[in-house]
Parts: structure tokens; C-alpha cells; sequence
């Protein structure tokens, strides 16, 4: 059972079936799934699942699954890539990290990157772009992957 505020991470390459259903049927659910490619090949399957809920309430960028073994994330089978999640009220501030690719994501609320406003469900992909204030202008949560170029 998935809640808000918990972060889960599977490998399912071989040997896992899952699927994702909502139990209830009075009300829709919300929950962001996103892919990332091991750099690996035959990563054993595995699960793992992490409470960040109490950390999100700072209003602060919280890594929260990471390849680079930052601490209290669930760890990634690529070595350079960090998904960090920011809960933002109206006038908080993060800045997005410095890397060759980042990709923010708004799963809800407002927020402005720059001069640009960005809303819940937008997305902006950056290259190379140095750190880059990001204001809160709702409540919502911002995700922001952090990567190495795996071209390189």
C-alpha cells in the first residue's frame, strides 16, 4: 500500500509480476511512476521502500532515491542519477542542481522556474543549465532528476 510521503523502488527485469490498482472505488488515486534504466544489465530484482514524508515538510529540495549514495534514499541501479522531491508553499524556494540533465517536474501546485510559470502536470527539461531558482506560487510538490549524461 502506497500512501503520501512514500517512496518505493523495484527492479523487474525478471522474476517480478506486479501491477497498481486502486482499492478503492469512491475515489480516483494519484501516484507518479517513472522509469529509469539500470546501467547495468542483470540487476537481480528487488524492492525497497522508504518513509520521507517528515523530511518533505521543510520545504527544502530532499533527495530522495539516489545512485550516487546520498543517505536516507532508496538506492538506484544508476550511478548517476538523483531523484529529489521539494513540497513548496507560496514564496519557498529551491534551486535546481547543478548537472548536465535535469528534468522538473510539477505533480502539483505552481511554481516559477525563472520567469517561466510552470503548473501541475508541466514538466521542463534543462542541459547543462547551472543552478536555477525555483519559487513555490501554490502548495504542491516539484520532482527533480538530477543526471549524469549516460551518453558520456
Amino acid at each position: 500500500m502506497i500512501r503520501p510521503g512514500l517512496v518505493q523502488r523495484m527492479s523487474a527485469g525478471h522474476g517480478i509480476t506486479h501491477s497498481e490498482t486502486n482499492p478503492r472505488t469512491d475515489a480516483p488515486v494519484r501516484f507518479l511512476q517513472m522509469w529509469i534504466a539500470p546501467d547495468r544489465r542483470g540487476i537481480a530484482p528487488g524492492y525497497e521502500e522508504l518513509d520521507v514524508s517528515e523530511r518533505l515538510v521543510a520545504g527544502a529540495l530532499v533527495p530522495v532515491a539516489s545512485g550516487k549514495g546520498h543517505d536516507e534514499t532508496v538506492r538506484l541501479h544508476q550511478r548517476g542519477a538523483v531523484m529529489s522531491v521539494a513540497r513548496l508553499g507560496p514564496g519557498d524556494e529551491i534551486v535546481v542542481p547543478e548537472a548536465e540533465l535535469v528534468h522538473l517536474f510539477v505533480a502539483t501546485g505552481q511554481v516559477a522556474l525563472g520567469e517561466s510559470v510552470l503548473e501541475a502536470g508541466d514538466a521542463a527539461r534543462l542541459t547543462r543549465a547551472g543552478s536555477l531558482p525555483v519559487t513555490g506560487l501554490a502548495h504542491g510538490e516539484t520532482v527533480v532528476w538530477a543526471m549524469d549524461d549516460p551518453a558520456r
